[in-house]
């Protein structure tokens, strides 16, 4: 969601992140709109509010909380609210648009070294980062290890085996020949680390994390430039297909979301 990720994958993985998120405006505009993937953005933040719920006085964290999002919801469902960040602009962003309180505090820092507490939370949230992982079991211990034992963690991926993956892959390929056979620069975007649900389960075990819920979201029917295209369309299918089929079908759905508790 943000830049909370570690720098496992090296510098190069750090600079092509930094060159993806570092712009707050322009990251939190893809939240708002009429566009697929503000869709899918909105449809997760519903999504992992829906698991989480409210807790008046809880404390969760947000890693990877970007220009603050999902922490204006948690505010409002009464949560006092962690945010942490690679980003400074990211943090400064959300500063400024929720600003200091009680009940919330934002700071940069990474997720392979969380600046937390062992169980310091009540419940904490990966939205948008084990995907920029090297170690997902490695990044998986140290969410576990600031929550509280019998805490809840929420942490979404992308489906490995979705249509959307394959498609991703391909369109990232192209992108990166092309520009090469035209002379600019050939940079390609952050590397991507894609599991499926059994693939993020197992190390989720292994730290101790029971999973409880797993919610698929997201049908990817329409390529990407019809999407962009096409948006009211692809949000339609998509919507109604994800309330008609349920968690089934689920190799067709673009994310998935998993809630667990820990052991």
């Amino acid at each position: 969601m943000g830049t909370g990720y570690t720098s496992s994958r090296g510098a190069s993985q750090d600079k092509a992140i930094r060159a993806a998120f570092d712009h707050p405006e322009s990251y939190a505009g893809l939240y708002e709109g009429v566009s697929f993937q503000a869709y899918l953005f909105q449809e997760r933040i519903r999504l992992v509010l829906g698991l989480i719920g409210e807790r008046e006085g809880g404390k969760v964290l947000d890693v990877g909380c970007g220009p603050g999002m999902m922490a204006r919801r948690l505010v409002e469902g009464k949560w006092n609210v962690f945010g942490l960040d690679m980003s400074p602009e990211m943090v400064r962003e959300c500063r400024d648009d929720i600003g200091r309180s009680d009940r919330s505090a934002f700071l940069s820092g990474r997720l392979e070294s969380l600046p937390f507490k062992e169980g310091a939370f009540d419940a904490v949230l990966g939205m948008g980062v084990l995907e920029y992982v090297a170690d997902t079991q490695g990044a998986l211990a140290e969410l576990a290890r600031v929550t509280k034992p019998g805490g809840l963690l929420v942490v979404t991926m992308l489906n490995r085996v979705s249509p959307w993956a394959v498609c991703h892959r391909l369109n990232n390929w192209i992108r990166f020949f092309r520009r090469r056979l035209t002379g600019q620069p050939a940079t390609r975007p952050p590397r991507l680390k894609l599991l499926s649900e059994a693939g993020l389960r197992r190390p989720m075990e292994s730290v101790g994390l029971s999973p409880l819920d797993v919610v698929f979201y997201g049908f990817h029917l329409f390529p990407s430039p019809l999407a962009v295209r096409m948006p009211r369309r692809a949000i339609g299918i998509s919507s109604g297909l994800d309330a008609l089929l349920g968690n089934h079908l689920t190799c067709l759905r673009g994310a998935f979301i998993v809630r667990a508790r820990k052991q």
